[in-house]
């Protein structure tokens, strides 16, 4: 009797395959981001079940943000000669196995523990994916797949809200775990798997701070970085701020919403026809301007809307703008690396920031601060853009 090698069903090229690659990749990334997610939705439910930690169980919510912070740019270097599929396979069973022990609701240290164990899977999967999302996607789709890509922490936080709405912590931990594990196979069978690196970047240093210095000279891990730390920085901040300047919260809710139309409806469309530095330089601008007007019209929507109209050109264009950037399986590892530091320090730096300026300078020190961000990064973006010119 035939026996069928399960172990990868080969696509027609093409298409096809293509479109198989997104699908699969987005899922896992999904998963990815409700790792952070499932534990946002449910804190405070969290906090009544770990009531003796007291203020320290916000280290459970944080500690993937931390990971990623200090590590980023480690992982990506780190992960540029392993083969991406096999790092999202090991990273898959691992994030399983961590939320279902998490569903059983261990003493503080022990979950703490857990959640450090997971930031590293979550780590690997968010420098890995795209890097092969980049790889084994046309020159035709690839805008589609990095646009698709940029909504992740977006579509988990909604998924999470509306499925987990009546459930209770452990459930949703465990639903998790399973959905990991129900990946697992469906990424073994289905995915293509990109080439690990046997370049001269082995010679590199390996200290942090060493691949760090390495890295940053680079203009094509730079540029996205600072944009996507901008992006990060300003994003769950401005949102804090809006309620306070409009006097209306609804906005905190339909402002994400009307991003993610924005994304689809206009920049994916624009990242299909223009560079995605452009792209990225126009985000900046107009967010930047956008804040700058926030202090002359306190109480108005519109400079919202288009902020957070904007937000979204920055947010894709900077995953968008790697594969233009840097060639290759170890360069856009790197990028992708520094990428999730980028944003993992810009949403553990951000609030805190603007709420110290809020303080002491006002509403108005607040969207000054987020418009100064916005528009230093887009003064660092045609810096560099001169630079990489340069490195070409």
């Amino acid at each position: 009797m035939m026996q069928r090698n399960w172990r990868r069903v080969p696509f027609r090229k093409g298409l096809v395959r293509d479109l198989a690659n997104v699908v699969i990749l987005y899922l896992i990334g999904l998963g990815a981001a409700a790792q952070f997610t499932k534990i946002a939705i449910t804190f405070p439910a969290l906090t009544a079940v770990y009531a003796d930690a007291g203020s320290a169980v916000g280290f459970i919510l944080s500690m993937l943000a931390l990971c990623g912070a200090v590590f980023g740019l480690a992982a990506g270097r780190l992960l540029a000669f392993v083969s991406p599929k096999r790092t999202l396979l090991y990273s898959l069973a691992a994030s399983a196995a961590l939320s279902l022990f998490q569903a059983g609701m261990p003493q503080f240290s022990v979950m703490l523990a857990l959640r450090a164990m997971e930031g590293v899977a979550h780590l690997a999967i968010v420098v890995a994916a795209p890097t092969l999302l980049a790889s084994s996607t046309s020159d035709r789709l690839r805008p589609l797949a990095m646009t698709l890509w940029s909504t992740i922490v977006a579509a988990a936080f909604a998924l999470t809200a509306f499925f987990g709405r009546d459930a209770g912590l452990a459930q949703i931990l465990a639903v998790h775990g399973v959905v990991m594990a129900a990946l697992l196979p469906i990424a073994a069978a289905f995915l293509e798997d990109g080439e690990a690196s046997t370049s001269t970047h082995r010679s590199c240093r390996w200290s942090l701070v060493g691949i760090h210095l390495d890295a940053y000279r680079k203009a094509s891990v730079t540029i996205p970085a600072v944009a996507f730390f901008a992006y990060a920085s300003c994003y769950m901040s401005g949102l804090t701020l809006v309620s306070l300047y409009t006097g209306r919260a609804a906005l905190a809710g339909i402002l994400p919403s009307f991003g993610i139309a924005v994304t689809f409806m206009i920049v994916l469309p624009a990242l299909d026809r223009v560079p995605a530095t452009v792209v990225l330089k126009t985000g900046l601008a107009i967010a930047a301007a956008a804040a700058l007007v926030l202090p002359w019209a306190p109480s108005a929507a519109a400079p919202w809307f288009l902020l957070y109209g904007a937000l979204p050109f920055v947010q894709a264009a900077s995953f968008a703008v790697v594969p233009q950037l840097a060639s290759g399986h170890a360069s856009r590892s790197l990028a992708y690396g520094a990428i999730s530091e980028a944003g993992n320090l810009g949403n553990l730096v951000g609030l805190p920031l603007l709420l110290a300026v809020t303080q002491h300078a006002g509403q108005v020190g607040g969207a000054l601060f987020i418009g100064g961000v916005l528009a230093t990064a887009l003064a660092l973006q045609m810096t560099m853009g001169r630079r990489y010119s340069g490195e070409r």
